[in-house]
């Protein structure tokens, strides 16, 4: 009878599995042949994914565990550039839970100035091309006729193995307001708080990891209106993954909240949980927002073991633009 029972589940996980491969063989096909209208590109090829996950395009890049992780086994002294407190005194980094002014900082919108990403200045948004001109062929894509039926693709140039792994936020297309959707509040110059509205009107904005060579590289996200790069980030919960460096004037991964500190001064706002987050933030007057998001992890997992790192370094960074349509 217990025989009888494994033979029956299966042969059902064996269904299922050949159900999955069979959907995933027709939505590829599908997609592959309206891509022609998306792309005349012939350089460049698209694969789709049921069950995408980008961890598996990526490893843990070992300068960054060089530089992030404490040797010490978590028990790296916080005194230096790693101290706990900001030489003034007026943050700990360690008790922020008060720590929630919000307020909106032109020092922000000059941050915006002084973005580089692997020491080539850039501003955001920028297009495509201007990232480098390695990404130019990406500039061939019809973003904007990407449809909800197609959750995650990943766009290939075939020579020089860069790939756009995009997952579309087809959810958003429920919506006429982005704003509403998330909450968002950003702040004036005056500290009174304004909602952006952020009208989405026939195109929606794409997530997308950028892949070198089937690895990590950053995370962006595009208006696919303009194809505009409004948003780039150097990781999330896999902070150890991906090669890029991005900086503002020369804080990025591996500078501490200190020296980010004595650079631009008091956030907005920082927020605590199971990271450290320092978030400058600015409003202009057409209300478009400009964000410069700094991030202490600390820790992860390699391999099933737990791995912690230096007191008070930025892990991440993230910077993002959001136009007021």
């Amino acid at each position: 009878m217990k025989k009888n029972k494994r033979l029956i589940i299966l042969i059902i996980v064996l269904l299922v599995v050949i159900i999955i491969a069979i959907f995933d063989k027709i939505d590829s096909q599908s997609i592959l042949k309206n891509f022609k209208s998306i792309s005349k590109s012939k350089d460049l090829e698209i694969e789709t994914k049921l069950n995408p996950s980008i961890i598996e395009y990526s490893h843990i890049n070992p300068k960054k565990v060089k530089l992030l992780l404490d040797d010490k086994d978590n028990k790296q002294t916080a005194t230096g550039r790693y101290a706990n407190i900001t030489p003034d005194k007026a943050i700990d980094w360690r008790t922020i839970d008060n720590f929630t002014d919000r307020k909106s900082t032109i020092t922000a919108f000059e941050m915006f100035k002084k973005i580089s990403l692997d020491g080539k200045k850039i501003s955001l948004p920028t297009s495509i091309k201007d990232l480098g001109e390695e990404y130019s062929e990406f500039e061939n894509v019809e973003y904007s006729k990407i449809t909800e039926d197609i959750l995650c693709i990943n766009i290939k140039n075939t020579k020089n193995n860069i790939n756009f792994f995009i997952q579309y936020m087809g959810s958003l297309g429920k919506i006429k307001d982005l704003g509403d959707f998330l909450n968002l509040h950003l702040y004036t110059i005056t500290g009174k708080s304004k909602e952006i509205p952020y009208k989405i009107k026939t195109a929606f904005p794409v997530v997308m990891a950028v892949l070198k060579d089937n690895e990590y590289y950053l995370e962006a996200q595009m208006d696919t209106q303009d194809k505009s790069i409004t948003d780039l980030k150097s990781g999330d919960i896999y902070f150890l993954h991906g090669t890029a460096d991005i900086r503002v004037d020369g804080i990025g991964i591996g500078s501490t909240f200190n020296e980010m500190y004595a650079k631009f001064g008091m956030p907005s706002y920082v927020s605590q949980s199971s990271d450290t987050q320092a978030v400058y933030r600015f409003t202009d007057t057409l209300e478009n927002g400009y964000v410069v998001e700094f991030t202490h992890d600390k820790g992860t997992t390699i391999d099933g073991k737990q791995v912690y790192t230096k007191p008070n370094i930025i892990t991440q960074i993230h910077i993002y633009f959001y136009k007021n349509d």
